[in-house]
């Protein structure tokens, strides 16, 4: 599931950030656009302030990226994430040298001793550290040496960075103080009935946001299902079976709460029935599903194994990994493995889902693309209405709210209102800017706009996931002088580099630009 978790571009930055604090000195995020080639160089892997990086540059930083992200996260980590750490490294130590930073052997032999691997009684051990790295030992000293480098340039350019005492107080409040809300909800899909729009205002639309209807690689597999259900008139569980499973099981079914022995009523009965009748049914199934695999690996060829088993070849039509597999349904593995093939390729491992075992084979890929108006029309018209939704939703909002602060400047409560204009009044459990609010997302809007209250003044609209809000503060609770002074210090030098984070972010995106970066390796 790593891949389908690293595609997605909010993991992507948390890994990141990660890695940032955790494997190297300094790696920022890419983003989009980093590869400005069409086409791979014929000779060499990319181009930096107007210097061609030779490919033996690029995969020997590659080598060295991949090793720190494996040594982190495994062996799946994706291959364009480990592009982008080895062409960050690249960059950021060309920059280093521009800017004249340099490592002595001291430096490199004394970070080296610091690290615990090679020491013994906490003193730096030679005979281990050349039993660890062996005939490895100058790369490992230069990978150092480049380490420091990177650490060197993102302290010059992050050293005039300070925290006040007064904003780590600030920061620390608007992390750990917390209030308590009750409020009205306005939902954007009240207002799509009332959107209008003609066939012209939704090409233009379409015309205006084509990128958002890209549809992603797509694939299609034809296969050979094995389903457990083939082998239902086959398999049959006797009384005995299910009495001596029960007995030999006993203690899945005993009440913890209670000292009685369970019983062996209908419900257990039915559910021991079901499982061992499904254990029996999964054995027949991959039993046959692996001699139907041997005769496809022999054979090369789906349609006679097929044949041969009396079982048809089906096709799943195009998906992409966000979708259901069209006539399976959802299944990880499956998608995983067939988007791992190539065209026409057979996978050679059987493909367990919950409804039986398939053998796969890639029929076609199709890639991305940005699909005709009249093929993205539905999806045009969807997109159109929850955009117009939100404004026409806004608008309602606005003109309660009004409604509703008049009504309170003439002495009638929140609740009394809310009940005179038939809205649902909702309270909250005590929050921070950090929390999460069921229904309407995350309470960073929604707690900065109420902390901002005093008495019975209401707050909004506040724009949230689905829909406007108006709000009114109930309860304030500050944070705990105590423990901030406990925390203080830690706190004041998370905070520290977090402020340096985001200043050698800044600078790395300009650093991008200055050097004109185009790399013919990252896809």
């Amino acid at each position: 599931m790593i891949l389908k978790f690293f595609r997605k571009k909010k993991n992507m930055k948390r890994i990141i950030w990660g890695l940032a604090i955790l494997i190297i000195p300094a790696f920022v995020i890419w983003g989009a656009g980093a590869n400005k080639g069409d086409k791979k160089g014929p000779s060499y892997a990319g181009r930096i302030f107007s210097r061609k990086v030779s490919l033996d540059e690029y995969f020997n930083m590659r080598q060295v990226a991949r090793d720190y992200a494996v040594k982190t996260f495994g062996n799946n980590v994706p291959p364009e994430f480990i592009d982008q750490m080895a062409w960050s490294r690249i960059l950021l130590l060309e920059k280093a040298k521009k800017e004249r930073i340099a490592v002595n052997d001291t430096e490199v032999v004394k970070m080296i001793a610091s690290y615990p691997a090679f020491q013994r009684n906490s003193i730096f051990d030679k005979k281990l550290y050349k039993s660890m790295v062996g005939d490895n030992a100058r790369g490992f000293e230069e990978r150092i040496r480049d380490d420091i480098l990177i650490s060197k340039l993102r302290e010059k350019v992050t050293r005039d960075i300070s925290v006040s005492d007064g904003e780590v107080k600030n920061e620390y409040r608007k992390k750990f103080e917390k209030i308590k809300s009750s409020y009205i909800s306005i939902p954007f899909s009240d207002f799509e009935k009332d959107v209008r729009y003609q066939r012209s205002d939704l090409t233009r639309f379409y015309e205006e946001n084509k990128s958002l209807f890209q549809k992603p690689e797509g694939i299609n597999a034809r296969y050979i299902e094995v389903p457990f259900s083939k082998f239902d008139k086959e398999v049959y569980v006797s009384e005995e079976q299910v009495k001596r499973y029960f007995e030999e099981h006993l203690s899945d079914y005993k009440n913890p709460d209670s000292e009685d022995m369970p019983q062996l009523n209908e419900e257990i009965k039915k559910e021991i029935n079901d499982k061992l009748s499904l254990q029996r049914k999964t054995s027949l199934a991959e039993e046959l599903s692996y001699r139907v695999l041997d005769t496809v690996i022999e054979k090369k060829d789906l349609g006679e194994a097929g044949r041969s088993f009396s079982l048809e070849i089906k096709e799943t039509g195009f998906f992409n990994m966000q979708e259901e597999i069209p006539g399976i349904g959802w299944s990880y593995e499956f998608t995983r493995r067939s988007f791992e093939l190539k065209p026409g390729e057979i996978s050679s491992m059987l493909i367990k889902t919950a409804n039986g075992f398939y053998i796969i084979q890639l029929k076609e890929k199709k890639p991305p693309y940005i699909p005709a108006f009249e093929e993205a029309e539905d999806g045009v018209k969807k997109l159109y209405v929850q955009n117009k939704s939100v404004e026409l939703c806004e608008k309602g909002a606005k003109k309660l709210y009004r409604a509703i602060k008049n009504k309170l400047n003439n002495g009638l409560s929140f609740e009394d209102i809310a009940k005179e204009i038939g809205k649902e009044l909702k309270t909250t459990e005590l929050l921070t800017r950090e929390s999460y609010i069921p229904g309407l997302g995350p309470a960073g809007d929604f707690v900065e706009n109420a902390i901002s209250l005093e008495n019975s003044e209401i707050a909004g609209p506040v724009q949230m996931a689905g829909s406007w809000v108006i709000l009114k503060l109930d309860e304030y609770q500050d944070m705990n002088e105590d423990k901030f002074i406990e925390e203080r210090d830690d706190f004041k030098e998370n905070l520290l580099t977090r402020k340096k984070q985001e200043r050698f972010n800044n600078y790395f995106e300009a650093l991008k630009k200055e050097a004109d970066f185009i790399s013919y390796n990252l896809e």
